[in-house]
C-alpha cells in the first residue's frame, strides 16, 4: 500500500467512525476533495476495503449527499460551491453525470443500505418535476436504501410546485428544508434574494404538506447583516402562522462565510453574534410556548418543531 492509499484509508475510515457519508457532487468535487489527488478508482477502492474490514458496517448509519450546484443567482451570504445556472441543459448535462457516477460506485454498496440520502446544494429545487424522477429513479436503481431511510431534499420557496412536491414525496422524501433566512423584504434584497414573499412561502409549505411530505422545516439565518431581534422574531412569529413541522434559526459562521462579512470585523463579530442570541432567546422561548412548538438548540441551531428530528448535529 503506498503513502498516498494510508491517507485515503485513513480519511474514509475516519468518515466511517462518526457517519458514512458517500458524496455524489459535481464541480471540483465528486466523492472525494480535488485538492487531495485522489482518484475516482482509488476512492472506489478505499471505500471497499473500508466495507469489508471487521464490524465496518455494524452500528453506522451510511449517508449518501448529492449536490446540486447551480442557483438563479448567489446570495450575499452563501459559503457552498455553486456556479449561476446559465442555461438548463447543464441540468441535464449534471443529471446525466450522476446517473452515471452512481452506476460507477453501485457494486461498492449494493450489500450497503444507505439510512440517510440528502440532497443540497446550490438549489436543488431548480430540478423540474421531470428532472427530480429522473434523478431519484437513478439513485433507486443504483443503491438500496433501508425502510424508514430518511430523505432530505433543499428548496427554495419561490420554486416549489405541486408536481415537484408529489414527485418527491413518490420516491420516499420525508423532510424538506425550505431556504427562507428571512421574512424581511429589505433584508432579502440585501443578500440578494429579492422577491421572496409571505405568500410564495406559505404557497410552498401547503403544497408539499398537502402531498404528504412529513417534515417541511423553514431555515431562517441569525446574524445577516442589518438583521435585529425584532425582525428575526417577526421572521419566525410570521412562519409560525404558516405552520411548517419546524422552523430552524441557524447562526452564522464568520470563519465561513469571510466574503459576506468585513475581514476588519474579527473582533467585534463574536460580542454581536453574542449579544443577538442573548437577545433573541428570551422571545423564541416566549413563541415556543405560546405556539406550542418544542424549542432545541445546539451549537448552530435554535428549532421550533411539533416533535420532528429537525437539527442536524453530525453533519
Amino acid at each position: 500500500m503506498t503513502a498516498k492509499d494510508r491517507v485515503l484509508m485513513d480519511y474514509c475510515r475516519r468518515i466511517a467512525a462518526a457517519r458514512s457519508s458517500l458524496m455524489m457532487c459535481s464541480l471540483k468535487d465528486l466523492f472525494y476533495q480535488e485538492h487531495r489527488d485522489f482518484s475516482r478508482d482509488e476512492v472506489r477502492r478505499a471505500w471497499e476495503r473500508v466495507l469489508a474490514g471487521p464490524g465496518a458496517a455494524a452500528g453506522k448509519r451510511l449517508r449518501l449527499y448529492i449536490h446540486i450546484p447551480f442557483c438563479r443567482k448567489r446570495c450575499a451570504y452563501c459559503m457552498y460551491s455553486s456556479d449561476v445556472l446559465k442555461r438548463p441543459g447543464q441540468l441535464d448535462e449534471l443529471l446525466d453525470y450522476l446517473t452515471r457516477s452512481g452506476g460507477y460506485f453501485s457494486k461498492t454498496f449494493a450489500q450497503n443500505p444507505f439510512q440517510e440520502i440528502y440532497i443540497g446544494g446550490g438549489t436543488p429545487s431548480l430540478l423540474t418535476e421531470e428532472r427530480i424522477e429522473s434523478l431519484l429513479g437513478s439513485l433507486r436503481r443504483s443503491f438500496r436504501f433501508a425502510p424508514g431511510a430518511r430523505f432530505t431534499f433543499e428548496m427554495n420557496p419561490r420554486d416549489v410546485t405541486p408536481g415537484q412536491a408529489r414527485a418527491l414525496k413518490a420516491f420516499g422524501c420525508n423532510r424538506v428544508s425550505l431556504g427562507v433566512q428571512t421574512m424581511d423584504a429589505g433584508l432579502l434584497r440585501r443578500i440578494n434574494r429579492g422577491g421572496q414573499t409571505p405568500a410564495a412561502v406559505k404557497k410552498a409549505v401547503s403544497a408539499l404538506l398537502h402531498a404528504g411530505i412529513e417534515e417541511v422545516n423553514c431555515d431562517l439565518l441569525l446574524g445577516l447583516l442589518g438583521d435585529t431581534p425584532r425582525s428575526l422574531l417577526d421572521s419566525v412569529r410570521t412562519l409560525l402562522d404558516i405552520g411548517p413541522t419546524a422552523v430552524i434559526v441557524y447562526s452564522m459562521q464568520r470563519q465561513a462565510q469571510l466574503r459576506y462579512f468585513d475581514a476588519d470585523a474579527a473582533d467585534s463579530f463574536t460580542p454581536f453574534m453574542e449579544g443577538l442570541e442573548s437577545a433573541v432567546a428570551p422571545g423564541l422561548a416566549r413563541l415556543a410556548r405560546e405556539r406550542r412548538y418544542q424549542l432545541e438548540k445546539n451549537a448552530y441551531a435554535y428549532s421550533l418543531s411539533r416533535g420532528a428530528r429537525t437539527v442536524e448535529t453530525d453533519t
